[in-house]
């Protein structure tokens, strides 16, 4: 029964987190990987949390990679972002 609540809570999470991101992308990006590193456990998923930060700091071909995924019809790339990040959860 813990699990199946804290399952239904992360998916709740992630919904409501991609959701603020579709509002404004490049807004918004940032304030969600400040989000993350507040809440996060110490240590949890600490070298990708890095990485994401450095992504997002340099804005290069990856940020722009993932600015064009907002870009897509809006099914598609509803599609696209939770199955990437369900795939790191």
């Amino acid at each position: 029964m813990a699990n199946k609540l804290q399952k239904g809570m992360q998916d709740f999470g992630i919904k409501q987190a991609l959701k603020y991101l579709e509002k404004d992308p490049e807004e918004n990006i940032p304030k969600l990987m400040e989000m993350v590193d507040r809440f996060a456990p110490q240590g949890w998923y600490e070298g990708q949390r890095n990485m994401i930060r450095k992504v997002i700091q340099e804005k290069g071909n990856w940020y722009e990679l993932i600015l064009r995924l907002y870009e897509l019809d809006p099914g598609v790339e509803k599609l696209s972002s939770r199955t990437l990040f369900l795939m790191q959860v």
